[in-house]
């Protein structure tokens, strides 16, 4: 699954672009979409700490730092870095990819992981997610 976050960013570098589409304002805010994706994606790693795997597990329910604010702050993180990647720099490819690849992938990689954690932990999550 990393991989294909890797392919979006090789895609949209590699393909032919203008940035932003030939509008400034897009490319700017494709930027920085990128640069505050990558912040909360980065967060949401830092705040699993030791709970982070690859694939979806339900080790411990976290719910401070970046899952305060964000049920699913990593895969929130990489949609928007991905997309802001793609538009800042013009990259059609890129942003196909990521609309119909990268984001259905994070939502059907959360709904899964939804799952382990109400089945882990309850009552516990299905509050958590009432607040989030």
């Amino acid at each position: 699954v990393p991989i294909l976050f890797l392919f979006s960013l090789f895609l949209s570098s590699q393909t032919k672009t203008t940035a932003g589409f030939g509008n400034l304002w897009l490319g700017i805010l494709g930027a920085l979409g990128a640069f505050w994706g990558l912040i909360l994606w980065g967060w949401g790693f830092i705040s699993l700490g030791t709970s982070f795997a690859v694939l979806p597990k339900a080790k411990k329910l976290k719910t401070r730092g970046a899952y305060q604010f964000f049920r699913h702050p990593i895969y929130l993180g990489i949609g928007l870095s991905c997309l802001g990647i793609a538009l800042g720099l013009g990259s059609l490819p890129g942003l196909l990819f990521t609309l119909f690849i990268i984001i259905p992938l994070n939502f059907f990689r959360a709904k899964k992981e939804e799952k382990e954690l109400s089945k882990k932990f309850g009552k516990e999550y299905q509050d958590y997610k009432t607040v989030l």
